[in-house]
């Protein structure tokens, strides 16, 4: 493995142990409105929004401008979440794809996509806030 999918894989385990951390450490909440507003609902597949290929690349974008307020806009985190500079660095050297060809959703309303850096398949988690789809974790595929 070279020395920059280390890199890379570094980064998105740390994005996703942001997000746990914040979920499960702090009690915080995304705030926005989810998809799916009644808790007694099961979301289905045709309720949530579709992941376009414009909003794939926003993610994108966002994620990797090297921006934090952009990074943020990507990411499913509580306000007032901080984030390591180091961590928002090293995502903007981050060569990531997504396909949304390989867009499902899942019945509790999430949705799972492809992510591609360099030759290293990751599974990115999703979760739709204000009708939009933001990163919630991340895991090798």
């Amino acid at each position: 493995m070279n020395r920059r999918v280390l890199i890379v894989a570094g980064c998105l385990v740390v994005v996703a142990a942001v997000i746990v951390g914040v979920l499960v450490f702090t009690g915080g909440e995304v705030t926005g409105t989810p998809v799916a507003q009644d808790a007694a609902a099961t979301p289905t597949p045709s309720s949530a929004p579709p992941l376009t290929e414009d909003r794939a690349k926003a993610l994108v974008a966002d994620l990797t401008s090297g921006s934090e307020e952009r990074v943020r806009r990507a990411l499913a985190l509580a306000p007032d979440q901080p984030l390591d500079p180091g961590f928002v660095d090293g995502m903007a050297k981050v060569p990531l794809t997504l396909d949304v060809s390989t867009f499902h959703t899942e019945a509790n309303g999430m949705a799972r996509v492809v992510g591609t850096v360099d030759s290293a398949k990751w599974t990115v988690w999703l979760v739709a806030v204000d009708g939009q789809w933001l990163i919630s974790a991340t895991e090798q595929a």
